[in-house]
């Protein structure tokens, strides 16, 4: 049987400040902050959202997703419009600055990933997608 002991502590906790530190290095000359791209890489593969809507696909605190969202809008990246038809309610989107910046952040945070996994076999990285998925959902 394996040892479970210090999975989490020893290996994923260290891993994701690794990481974390290293995709905003690459993040930091495109004028972004990794919740910044966060935000801006949902927004570019699912369109425009509600910030409560931002909030839960990335798991953060309301109170979080609102300063990110001013700093982000600060900078240019994102609009903020009302939705047609409820003027209560506010639709976030990408400028035309956060579509261009994307781009380029996406290239970033890709070649982070793969020094990340470089020599790791394909069959490995299905196994550690299962089990950090499971991490996941079971501590959710």
């Amino acid at each position: 049987m394996t040892d479970e002991r210090g999975f989490l502590t020893n290996l994923v906790l260290p891993a994701a400040r690794i990481a974390s530190r290293e995709i905003a290095a690459a993040l930091a000359p495109l004028g972004l902050a990794p919740a910044q791209y966060a935000i801006l890489d949902l927004i570019g593969r699912h369109g425009g959202m509600r910030p409560a809507m931002i909030a839960r696909r990335l798991d953060l605190e309301t109170s979080t997703t609102t300063n990110t969202l001013q700093r982000t809008e600060r900078d240019g990246f994102i609009d903020r419009q009302t939705e047609p038809n409820n003027s209560r309610m506010v639709l976030i989107s990408l400028s035309e600055k956060g579509k261009t910046v994307l781009v380029d952040a996406r290239v970033a945070v890709q070649d982070v990933e793969a020094r990340a996994l470089a020599g790791t076999a394909p069959e490995n990285m299905e196994g550690a997608r299962v089990i950090l998925a499971r991490v996941m959902a079971n501590l959710k």
